[in-house]
């Protein structure tokens, strides 16, 4: 016998996955941006095009954070959205002694495009870091 899956228990699966998923992503960037704040190769007798492309990996670091940070409370949002309207529609059921209607959250668009843009600055992170790299280790001081 075949277990079917309701949306709404799909939806949740998926959410709690987007949400781990998103969670990890800004914990390794946060790690690597105090790793890279610590550390701080970069000095004022190199070149400018070094320091450029480490500022720039810096920078789209902290951009990953912070559409990383938006996107996640967008998940969370949308979970707490979708509750309530759940808890509204089970009411309205209740009280016109009908058939209770799925109920499916609305995706917000600003957050997908945020989840978006992190995972390309985050990409763009680490071509920026390994164009530093070569710089660094091509271009004399």
């Amino acid at each position: 016998m075949e277990a079917k899956i309701e949306p709404h228990e799909q939806f949740n699966s998926e959410d709690e996955s987007l949400k781990d998923w998103l969670s990890h992503l800004l914990m390794i960037a946060a790690t690597l941006l105090g790793v890279l704040a610590a550390l701080n190769p970069v000095k004022q007798t190199d070149p400018i095009c070094i320091r450029i492309c480490f500022l720039l990996a810096v920078l789209l670091l902290v951009l990953v954070l912070l559409l990383g940070g938006v996107s996640l409370y967008g998940v969370v949002f949308e979970k707490r959205t979708h509750f309530e309207n759940y808890a509204k529609e089970l009411g309205e059921s209740v009280k016109y002694h009908r058939k209770m209607r799925p109920t499916m959250p609305d995706g917000k668009r600003l957050f997908l495009i945020c989840e978006k843009g992190s995972y390309i600055c985050f990409g763009l992170f680490f071509l920026a870091l390994i164009l530093y790299l070569i710089l660094s280790l091509f271009v004399v001081s």
